[in-house]
Formats: C-alpha cells, structure tokens, sequence
C-alpha cells in the first residue's frame, strides 16, 4: 500500500497519487516544479548551536 499525496496549486488538486509516483515522473507542471526546487541536504554545513536548545528543563 503506497502513502498518497496530494498536489495543490492556490488551493486547486493538481495531483493526487502516490508519493513514489508523483516523485519519479509528475504529470502536473506545478508538481514538476515543486521537485526541482526540493533543498539537498549538505552534511558539511552544520548549524550553530543554540543556547536555548541545549538549555536543560529542570
């Protein structure tokens, strides 16, 4: 069983389908260009630590 996803454009469906086949070939324009912008992780770039992050709950 695949998990659906569903594609909005300005509150309009564009795409209904599983997520495995909307990823490897969208039908719909906007679906497209969704995926192309998709950041990639880089796992040089680290982010600074945040002192209210690492602040302990007593």
């Amino acid at each position: 069983m695949a998990d659906p996803v569903v594609v909005l454009c300005q509150g309009t469906v564009v795409e209904t389908r599983p997520v495995a086949e909307v990823s490897a070939s969208p039908r719909a324009d906007y679906t497209q260009h969704l995926l192309e912008v998709v950041p990639i992780p880089d796992p040089t770039r680290r982010i600074p630590d945040s002192p209210a992050l690492l602040r302990r709950v007593a």
